[in-house]
C-alpha cells in the first residue's frame, strides 16, 4: 500500500495567516470605535437639528444634556482612534474632521478651530479642508471676532467658490455686518444677494431675514411692505407662520394694536398654525391687556393654563396673570397665588426667578403695611415716615408700580422730616424718568433747589439735568478737609499735627463716612507712626464705641485693640518688675525715646513723601478764611446714601 506523502506549507504564507488576522482585527476595531463616535456625533446632530427648526431665527439654542452628552461620546470616542492607533495617519483624518464638527455644535468654538487648523496642517490635501475653513469662519464669528470671521469667509470665496454656489459664505458675511451693528448695510448686501439666488424657498428665507433687520432699524413700513409682498406657498407652512408672525409684531410696533389683533385672530383660524396655538395666545392676550381689555386678557390666560398645564406657555401666562392682578386689579392675594404657581410651572428660569422676587415684595408690602398701621403716629411719626419711604421704594424697584411710587414719595415730600430731600428727588426722578411728566418733575426739583441749596439730592438734580454743579453738600466738605489731613500726613513733617487734623475731620463730620475714616487714621498714625499707643487705644476705643456693627470696626479695629492692649499690658507688667527689682522707673524721656516694634499685623499705610508743597497748598485750602462760604453755612444732614439712578432701598436702615 502506497504511503501519501503531504507537502508542508510555505513558510511566507504559515507565519502571514496571523499577521492578516492582525490586521483584519485592528481595522474591525478601527472601525468599531470610529462607528460608535459617528453614531453619537449624528445621533445628537439630528435631535440639534429639530431644535434649530424649532427656531428658525435663532443662530444657537441651549442644548439638552442628551445632545450634549451624545457630542462628547463622539469627541471620546474619536480621540480613542489616534490614542489607540498613532502611527495610523490614514485614520486620523475622518477623526479630527469628527471632533472638529462635535466641537463646533457643543459651542466649543476655540477648540473647534484649534481642531480643524490642525486638519489643515497635518492633512492639507484632504477632501474635508474647504468644508473646515467654513467651520472656522462660523466659529469666529460666533466667538466674536469678527475680522478673523471676514478674513476666512473672503478666503473661502476665492479658493473654493463652489461653497458659495448658494450664497451661503455670503450670507455669513451678512452676520458679520449685522454684528458689527451694520444693520443698514446688512440690508443692502441681503437685497443683493437675494436678486442672485434661485431657489423660492431660499429667497422667502432672505426676504424674512432682510424684514427682520428692518425692524431692528424700526422700519416698520419697509418690514411691512417686504412680508406682505413676499411668496406665499402652503407646502411652506413654517415660512408662512413666520412671515405671519413678523407683520404682527410690526403692527404692535407701530401701536396699531387692532390691526395687529386681526392678524393674530386669522392666525388662530389656520390650521397649519396649530403647532404655535400657545404663542399665539400669548400674543393675543398681551394684545388684549395692551387695548385695556383686562377682562379678556385674564380669560385667554386662563384658558393657555387650562390647556395645558405644565407647559412653557402655562408658566409665563400664570406670570402675566399675577402682574395684572397685582397692577390692574390691585388684588396682592390673587397676585401672589398666580406668581406662586408660575414659580413652580415655568420652565424659564428668567420667569420662574422673577415670580419668586414678586412674591417676596408682596410678602413684604403686606409686613410693612401691617407694621405702619400699628405704629403710633404720635409717639413715632419719624418711624411711619421711614415705613411709609420703604413701602414706596417697593413699589419703584421691585414692584414695577411707578405710578404708587410716585404717589407715596409725593405724599412724604409735603412733610416736615429728614427724608423730605430724598421724598422730592425720588418723586421728581420718577415723574421725569418713568412718568414722563416733565412739568411735575420740574416743579418738584424746582422746590428741592429752594429748600435744600446744599443738600446731595439737590447736588443729584443737577446732575439728573445735565446742570453744571454749583452745589457742595456736607459730605463734600468732609471730603475735602479729610484731603488736606491726608495732604499734611503725607508731607512727612509733623505726624502730631496731621493727627489733631484727622481728629479735626471726625469732630466736624461724625455722621460721614470721611469723618469715620479721618478717626480711624488719626487712631492709625498714632499707633503705627507716633508709637503712642495710650492715645491709639483710646482713638479706638471711640471708634468702636461710635459704630460697634461697622466694617471697619468689626475688621480693623478690633484687632489692633487687642493688639495695643496687650502691649499696654506687657508694657505695664515690665514697669512693674523693674520697679520691685531696683525700686526704678523709667522717665518720661526714657519712654519716649524707647524703639516700640510695630506688630506685623497692622495695616500698612503708603511711606510719608516730602512734598510739601502741593501738601501745604491743600491743606491751606480748607482753613477757615480760604473755604468756600456756601460751604460754612451748610447744615448737617442725616447720613443718607444718594439715589442713583433710583431711589436707594437701603437708605432707610439709619
Amino acid at each position: 500500500m502506497n504511503k501519501k506523502h503531504s507537502r508542508p506549507f510555505p513558510l511566507f504564507i504559515v507565519l502571514s495567516v496571523p499577521l492578516l488576522f492582525l490586521v483584519i482585527f485592528c481595522q474591525c476595531v478601527y472601525f468599531n470605535v470610529f462607528y460608535n463616535a459617528k453614531s453619537a456625533f449624528d445621533a445628537a446632530y439630528v435631535e440639534h437639528g429639530k431644535l434649530l427648526k424649532k427656531n428658525p431665527d435663532s443662530t444657537t439654542v441651549a442644548l439638552p444634556s442628551e445632545i450634549q452628552a451624545n457630542y462628547d461620546r463622539a469627541i471620546d470616542k474619536a480621540s480613542k482612534v489616534m490614542e489607540e492607533y498613532p502611527k495610523e495617519k490614514k485614520w486620523h483624518e475622518k477623526a479630527i474632521f469628527l471632533i472638529g464638527k462635535a466641537s463646533f455644535f457643543k459651542a466649543d468654538y476655540e477648540k473647534a478651530i484649534r481642531t480643524f487648523k490642525r486638519l489643515q496642517k497635518e492633512f492639507p490635501g484632504s477632501p474635508f479642508i474647504p468644508e473646515s475653513y467654513l467651520y472656522v469662519g462660523r466659529s469666529y464669528l460666533l466667538s466674536g471676532n469678527l475680522d478673523k470671521a471676514e478674513e476666512t469667509f473672503a478666503l473661502i470665496i476665492e479658493k473654493y467658490p463652489d461653497f458659495n454656489k448658494n450664497q451661503d459664505v455670503s450670507l455669513l458675511l451678512v452676520d458679520v455686518a449685522i454684528r458689527r451693528e451694520g444693520r443698514a448695510l446688512a440690508i443692502e448686501l441681503l437685497e443683493k444677494t437675494s436678486a442672485s439666488v434661485k431657489s423660492k424657498d431660499r429667497k422667502v428665507d432672505l426676504i424674512i431675514k432682510t424684514a427682520h433687520l428692518a425692524m431692528d432699524l424700526k422700519q416698520f413700513d419697509k418690514a411691512i411692505r417686504l412680508f406682505e409682498n413676499c411668496p406665499r406657498d402652503r407646502k411652506h407652512p413654517e415660512q408662512l407662520f413666520r412671515i405671519d408672525r413678523g407683520l404682527a409684531a410690526c403692527f404692535e410696533a407701530k401701536d396699531s394694536l387692532d390691526h395687529a389683533l386681526s392678524v393674530v385672530m386669522a392666525m388662530l383660524n389656520n390650521k397649519m398654525y396649530l403647532s404655535h396655538m400657545s404663542e399665539m395666545l400669548l400674543r393675543k392676550a398681551s394684545l388684549y391687556k395692551k387695548l385695556g381689555k383686562i377682562d379678556d386678557a385674564i380669560e385667554t390666560y386662563n384658558s393657555i393654563t387650562k390647556t395645558d398645564s405644565t407647559n412653557e406657555a402655562a408658566g409665563t401666562a400664570w406670570f402675566e396673570l399675577g402682574t395684572i392682578y397685582q397692577k390692574k386689579k390691585v388684588d396682592y392675594v390673587k397676585a401672589k397665588e398666580c406668581f406662586s404657581k408660575a414659580s413652580t410651572i415655568a420652565k424659564d428660569t428668567i420667569v420662574r426667578n422673577e415670580a419668586l422676587l414678586k412674591i417676596k415684595s408682596i410678602d413684604t408690602l403686606t409686613f410693612y403695611r401691617a407694621m405702619k398701621d400699628t405704629v403710633d403716629i404720635a409717639k413715632g411719626p419719624g418711624m411711619r415716615n421711614r415705613i411709609e419711604f420703604k413701602i414706596g421704594e417697593l413699589f419703584w424697584l421691585e414692584l414695577n408700580q411707578p405710578d404708587s411710587a410716585f404717589t407715596h414719595f409725593k405724599v412724604l415730600s409735603g412733610k416736615n422730616d429728614s427724608l423730605k430731600p430724598k421724598a422730592l428727588y425720588s418723586a421728581a426722578y420718577i415723574a421725569r424718568h418713568a412718568l414722563h411728566d416733565t412739568v411735575a418733575a420740574d416743579s418738584l426739583y424746582k422746590v428741592l433747589l429752594n429748600k435744600y441749596p446744599a443738600n446731595e439730592y439737590t447736588k443729584k438734580t443737577q446732575e439728573d439735568r445735565g446742570e453744571k454743579l454749583t452745589i457742595y453738600t456736607r459730605q463734600d466738605s468732609a471730603l475735602m478737609a479729610f484731603a488736606a489731613a491726608e495732604s499734611l500726613y503725607f508731607s512727612g513733617n509733623d505726624s502730631e499735627a496731621a493727627v489733631a487734623s484727622y481728629r479735626k475731620v471726625y469732630e466736624v463730620f461724625p455722621d460721614c463716612e470721611a469723618g469715620t475714616k479721618g478717626l480711624y487714621a488719626a487712631a492709625w498714625v498714632s499707633d503705627n507712626i507716633l508709637c503712642n499707643h495710650k492715645t491709639a487705644f483710646r482713638l479706638y476705643r471711640m471708634l468702636c464705641d461710635s459704630f460697634p456693627k461697622s466694617e471697619i470696626c468689626l475688621n480693623d479695629v478690633q484687632p489692633r485693640l487687642k493688639i495695643v492692649s496687650d502691649t499696654l499690658a506687657a508694657r505695664k507688667a515690665r514697669h512693674g518688675a523693674q520697679a520691685q527689682a531696683g525700686g526704678m522707673t523709667d522717665t518720661p524721656e526714657k519712654q519716649k525715646s524707647r524703639p516700640v516694634a510695630v506688630p506685623a499685623a497692622a495695616p500698612s499705610l503708603p511711606t510719608p513723601k516730602a512734598d510739601t508743597t502741593h501738601a501745604n497748598s491743600i491743606a491751606s485750602s480748607m482753613s477757615g478764611r480760604d473755604m468756600n462760604p456756601r460751604m460754612r453755612m451748610m447744615h448737617p444732614v442725616d447720613s443718607i446714601k444718594t439715589l442713583s439712578p433710583k431711589p436707594d432701598s437701603a437708605a432707610l436702615k439709619k
